[in-house]
């Protein structure tokens, strides 16, 4: 499911402290931007998370690379990460999904959380959620990284062991932490994408775009 929001209350969005962690650090130090400045990135003051957390080379999405990947994030592919495809172990409209969300965080400055079932080598399972941000990087003007963060929800003694070899999306979240309201582009995520709040309306909601299977729905003011 892809559910597109705005805007954001971390302690309703996050089912994982170090995903929550990571956000508000974004978005303390963002300036009012679209997108955090690679060089306003300090690692000393997000260190309790750095294992976790990875940075995307994204100027060009469907060959985006890892530039930085936490001990951990490389731990559960049993392989070093830096330089290697992001998408490599995403297939199918797994992949499809993802880079939506990807062209979405690089386009319009949107912040995607993603709940997932990372697939081991022997076909065990082990759910993950993911949150990735929009950065910047040299001193462009646009989105070329995504600072991101992968933590699992559990610790199976496998995990680590025996290489994540697969991806499945439970659901997708495409939010955008202001008010403004984007326009709808980019690929379909899948049958069962829906746009809406779901369970957490503040106020009315109010329709403000319908477009075939998609209907964009305004949030409530944090």
């Amino acid at each position: 499911m892809l559910i597109l929001e705005f805007p954001v209350r971390p302690n309703s969005r996050f089912r994982h402290a170090t995903t929550r962690d990571l956000y508000i650090y974004w978005e303390q130090n963002r300036k009012g931007m679209k997108a955090l400045s690679r060089e306003d990135l300090e690692p000393n003051e997000i260190r309790h998370i750095l294992p976790d957390v990875f940075i995307l080379d994204a100027d060009d999405i469907e060959n985006a690379t890892f530039r930085i990947a936490g001990s951990r994030v490389c731990a559960v592919t049993c392989r070093e990460l830096q330089g290697q495809k992001f998408l490599k172990d995403w297939h199918g409209e797994n992949r499809d999904k993802i880079m939506a969300a990807m062209e979405a965080i690089c386009t319009s400055g949107a912040v995607s959380i993603l709940s997932f079932h990372g697939i081991s080598s022997s076909d065990q399972r082990q759910e993950f959620e993911m949150v990735m941000l929009p950065l910047r990087a040299n001193g462009s003007n646009r989105i070329n990284r995504i600072l991101g963060a992968m933590v699992a929800t559990d610790s199976p003694y496998w995990l680590g062991m025996r290489p994540l070899i697969a991806r499945d999306i439970e659901n997708v979240r495409v939010i955008w932490p202001t008010a403004t309201v984007p326009s709808i582009t980019g690929p379909r995520l899948g049958k069962e994408s829906a746009i809406g709040l779901g369970a957490s309306i503040w106020r009315s909601p109010r329709v403000l775009r319908t477009s075939g299977h998609l209907t964009l729905i305004e949030g409530g003011k944090a």
